[in-house]
This record gives C-alpha cells, structure tokens and sequence, in this order.
C-alpha cells in the first residue's frame, strides 16, 4: 500500500503505469456535508481521474503499488479521517461565516465581548455540535485507547500542504497528546476525552480565511487565532472550558511566552500564571508534530528535552520519547544517499525501520526490497516548506529553532 498526496497523484500513476487499483476505499465529503464512497478497494484508478478526486476535495488516496504490497496497519481507517475531516471542516467553515460577519460589520478587526452576539445570532453550535458529533470523538477516543499500550505508536501518514495542513494537522495533534495523556497516569474516561476532543479543536480559531486574508485584518487574525478559538469554544457552550483552555495556550510554552502574547504573567489572585496541564501536553504534540516534517525527529526530540520545563513539560517530552513512532507508518521518507522509500513497519532493536525502497538513484539497494534502516539515515518528505516558513514559523520559540538550524534538511 502507498499513501499518495492528490498533488502527486498523476505522477506516481505515471511511474505505476498510467494506472492502479485502490487499496482503501476513496471517500469523500459531498456538499451536504455526508461521507460517500466514490470508489472502493480494489477498484483501477488512472490519470483520468485525477481531476475528478481532486474536485471533490479529497487529500490523499492509498494505492496498491507491486513493490509495497503490504496493507500498512494505520492508527485510523479511512471511514473516520474522512468523519474526522467532515467535523472539522463543518467546524471551520461556519466559524468562518461568523467571524466574516463580524469582521466586516466592525470594520476593523479587534477581539471583544460583543463577539458573543455575534456568535449567538449567527451560529447553532450550542444545539447540535455533539450531538452531530459524538460518535467521531468517541470513535478517536477509542481507538487512541486501545493502541496507547504498544511500545511505539505511530500517528496518521501526513502530507502537509496549504490545502490539507488545517484537517491532517489537529489529527495527529490529538492521536500524539491522547497518547501521552494515557501513560501520564492522571486521566480518567471524561478527562482523556476533553484532552482529545481539545487536541482536535485547537485550531478552531484558524479559520478558512485566515489562510486568504492579507494585510492588517489578516496578519491580526493569523497571530490571535488562539484567543479567536478559545472564544468560539466557550460560546458553544456544549464544550468543555477545558478545550477552550488548550485553544487559548497550545503556542504558549512553560516560561509565560509564545502566543498569544498578551495573557498576563500572574493569575486573578496574583500568583505566577501556570499552563494547564492539558495545554502542556497538548503544546508538546503540537511542536513535535509539526517540526519533525522539517528537522529530523530525533533532532526535534533532543531540542526539545534540552528545553524542558523552560518551554516544555519535561515528563509529556519523555513520555512522546518513549511511546511514539519517530517516523509514522506508511509515509514517503529519504534516505541519506537520495534513495526514497516508504516505511512499513518499526521501530524495532537500535532504532531501526523497515522500508521499502521505491527509488534508488545509486542502486544501492533493489526497488522494492524491504531493508532496515536506522533512524539517523531518515529524512521525511512530509511537509510544504512554503507552509512552515510563511505561516508556521512565526509561532515557534526562536530559541528552539536556533537550536534546530543545524538540522534544517
């Protein structure tokens, strides 16, 4: 099986012959907002149809390619990413419709109480968002569950780009913070659910035109996205004050920086604020799950310790350290000598992958054979470096990625 981005598409159908059967079912969201399958397993997809999967939104699709014909075993299948994205996108465009509302009946864009009204007239969250929803979170909440105890769990196969960063991202974001969460060994049933429910909803407030407004409005918009989110979360009413917790901090760090920037260093009763536990968490996932597409893992992992308890909860570091896949199954990486391949399985014994090579430049290894390959000699290929520069960067720590410059890829 090959998980293929939609922009690579013809491409690979290209290299596999013009054509190629499906290996999961290719689902998409119609524009009553209900899941329909377009084609399923093991039917033949060619060029042809690259236009129209691409017209209907879709992201990705798994293709049956002669040199990786293993089903690749995900965290997730394809029935709930897609409920997933159906969520989130439901989310995301009526956040949209009213914050443009508001946006243009004040003329300027500036963050106040009268946003409530403004919630409250034009949106219905506060009736139907879990009801509609309730299954997709509890589907998450299960199956994060039942993989936590394996000694290394690898999240969803992202290819990050401008169109599927706000969907894939909070994704893994909530697979990785539900994950630590569980071997922290202070959630129950109800709290691991806000944690992972508030995982998926932290970029609530990074609404649809945020990614397209430019200027004032825009660049205002883009650096409060966290207290646009923690307000939408609190005027739902349905969601917990937790979730709008995580909203408000998941680019704060330990020390009281990062954004937004504004929240006051002491609490009401005067006492040095503190991160809630559940943004601490939720902020390690969200860095590692981001970062890891531009400097290698372990590079991340080895900044990242060296800044706990300054930027990061040392323990929830340890725990990601521990229990979660460096590289996630099923992604496109590169090895050091310009070979390309897909990883299978791992890790294993001395931090060890398997990978199944699909190009090989040097013919240093056969196509299609199946070799072990050491993390350190593992590049992913899984992320729009335009994306991370124009619009991720700005959010991280400076400090961290001074650190991290000698491993840029």
């Amino acid at each position: 099986m090959r998980v293929v981005p939609i922009d690579d598409l013809a491409q690979v159908l290209d290299e596999l012959g013009g054509s190629a059967p499906l290996a999961r079912d290719l689902i998409y969201i119609s524009a009553r907002g209900m899941r329909v399958r377009f084609a399923g397993k093991g039917v033949k997809i060619s060029k042809n149809h690259v236009d129209k999967i691409n017209s209907l939104g879709v992201d990705y699709v798994f293709l049956k390619d002669p040199l990786c014909d293993l089903d690749i075993d995900l965290i997730i299948d394809e029935d709930l990413r897609v409920a997933l994205s159906v969520l989130l996108n439901d989310f995301l465009t009526r956040c949209g419709v009213v914050l443009d509302i508001y946006i243009s009946e004040k003329k300027s864009f500036s963050l106040d109480y009268s946003f409530r009204d403004y919630w409250n007239r034009y949106s219905n969250f506060r009736f139907d968002l879990l009801h509609k929803y309730k299954k997709n979170i509890q589907d998450l909440v299960y199956v994060i569950r039942s993989n936590y105890s394996h000694r290394k769990v690898s999240p969803m196969p992202l290819f990050y780009n401008f169109h599927t960063y706000r969907i894939a991202h909070p994704v893994n974001v909530a697979i990785i913070a539900g994950i630590i969460a569980l071997h922290y060994g202070e959630f129950n049933a109800e709290r691991i659910t806000h944690l992972i429910a508030g995982g998926l909803l932290e970029d609530v407030g990074w609404v649809d035109m945020a990614w397209e407004r430019i200027g004032e409005i825009g660049d205002n918009l883009f650096f409060k996205h966290s207290r646009v989110g923690c307000m939408i979360i609190n005027e739902t009413e349905t969601l917990s004050p937790q979730m709008g917790i995580i909203a408000l901090e998941h680019h704060r760090y330990m020390n009281n920086t990062g954004y937004p920037e504004d929240i006051p260093e002491k609490d009401f009763y005067g006492y040095p604020r503190v991160m809630h536990l559940y943004s601490r968490i939720v902020s390690v996932a969200e860095t590692f799950d981001v970062l890891r597409g531009i400097y290698h893992p372990d590079k991340v992992i080895e900044a990242m310790m060296e800044f706990s308890n300054s930027l990061f909860e040392k323990k929830a570091v340890e725990i990601l350290n521990r229990h979660l896949s460096k590289f996630y199954l099923g992604e496109m990486i590169r090895l050091s000598d310009g070979s390309r391949g897909i990883v299978v399985g791992g890790p294993k014994a001395m931090d060890e992958y398997d990978v199944i090579v699909i190009g090989d430049e040097k013919r240093r290894y056969g196509k299609g054979e199946v070799k072990k390959i050491k993390a350190k000699d593992m590049f992913p290929e899984s992320i729009d470096k335009r994306l991370f520069n124009e619009k991720l960067r700005p959010l991280i720590s400076e400090d961290l990625l001074n650190k991290l410059e000698g491993a840029q890829l």
